[in-house]
């Protein structure tokens, strides 16, 4: 039968993963808000360059 670890910092493994979630989402983020610029650029800016008719 497995022994319980009692060295294990559950506070600083917690507060690890809470910083790598926020840092993941925060780069989430980060490349939404790059995709919707390119979007815009495209689809508003360099609209008479990419028309057809």
């Amino acid at each position: 039968m497995k022994r319980q670890n009692s060295f294990r910092d559950y506070t600083a493994e917690s507060a690890l993963f809470v910083r790598r979630a926020l840092v993941a989402f925060l780069g989430i983020l980060l490349l939404t808000g790059v995709l919707i610029a390119n979007l815009y650029n495209l689809q508003i800016l360099r609209f008479t360059d990419y028309q057809t008719r």
